[in-house]
């Protein structure tokens, strides 16, 4: 008999909050970093840039644990973000099905 395990993914929304923007001029880019604090540990943690230049990319957390955690965001040209500006997360949290 096979031995499988199943899992079931679920989503939830959160937000992080932009705590450092840097300019660089000399290369016309910027670097930003945004803060999210998960209540509970998740296997994945993407930042949802909509409205925003295509050259704008940021880090995805996997296997992150509760707490304090940190998204790099970077891309050409002056920065889209503010500190202090929040930006939409979404979480999967990944739990084994008995």
């Amino acid at each position: 008999m096979l031995n499988a395990n199943r899992y079931i993914v679920s989503m939830f929304p959160s937000v992080a909050i932009v705590n450092h923007v840097q300019e660089d001029d000399e290369n016309d880019r910027f670097y930003a970093q945004a803060e999210l604090i998960l209540a509970q540990d998740v296997s994945h943690a993407q930042l949802e840039l909509e409205g925003v230049n295509s050259s704008v990319h940021a880090t995805v957390l996997m296997n992150a644990k509760a707490g304090r955690n940190a998204f790099d965001i970077s891309g050409n040209g002056a920065s889209p973000f503010e500190v202090g500006d929040t930006i939409r997360v979404m979480c999967f949290e990944k739990g084994e099905v008995p």
